[in-house]
Formats: structure tokens, sequence, C-alpha cells
């Protein structure tokens, strides 16, 4: 058989190296990574509320408010409500289960 007929059966082929099966160990420790939440808490620049779940991320400064506060215009009035972004910690759907790799 031709090598480039033999590359093009292959070439879409899993092998060993790019998967492997998981021991319960380690699907433990994924699953509670998962589970666990976000990393980092935020507090609200404003008013120092917790808003890790959801918060409002300023894109000219290091700045993290809550809803209340981004909803009631409580940020510098050097500032724009267009200068912050929605964060929401996306949580998995339930029997699902969400990885970072």
């Amino acid at each position: 058989m031709p090598a480039s007929l033999e590359l093009r059966q292959s070439i879409y082929q899993t092998t060993a190296k790019a998967s492997r099966p998981l021991n319960e160990t380690e699907a433990a420790g994924l699953a509670a990574a998962a589970d666990a939440g976000p990393a980092k808490n935020y507090a609200c620049d404003t008013c120092g509320a917790d808003c890790t779940r959801v918060r409002y991320h300023s894109l000219k400064s290091r700045m993290e408010i809550c809803a209340p506060c981004y909803a009631d215009g409580r940020f510098p009035s050097s500032m724009f409500s267009g200068d912050f972004v929605k964060m929401q910690h996306a949580a998995p759907f339930e029997g699902e289960r969400r990885f970072s790799f």
C-alpha cells in the first residue's frame, strides 16, 4: 500500500497516546475540582459585597462591581455603563460536569 494512502487511513484514528481511561482516583479528583466552584472570590469595589457569581468587570481599570451597584450607577463619574462587561460564573447543569483543561 502506498504511504500516502496509509496516511489517509490512519490520520483520524486516535491512539493510546491521545487518550487513555481514567482510574477512579483521577476521576474523583476531576469531579471534586469541578464541584468546588470558582477558584477566586471577588468583592465589589464600591460596597464590598461578594460578587463572585455575578459581577461587572471594568474594561478601563481593574475594578469589579456587583449587579446592584451597576444598576444604580455607583461607579466613578469618569466611567460609563458601557465600560463594564457582565461576568458570570458558569455552573454546570444538573447531572453534567464541566472540566477545564
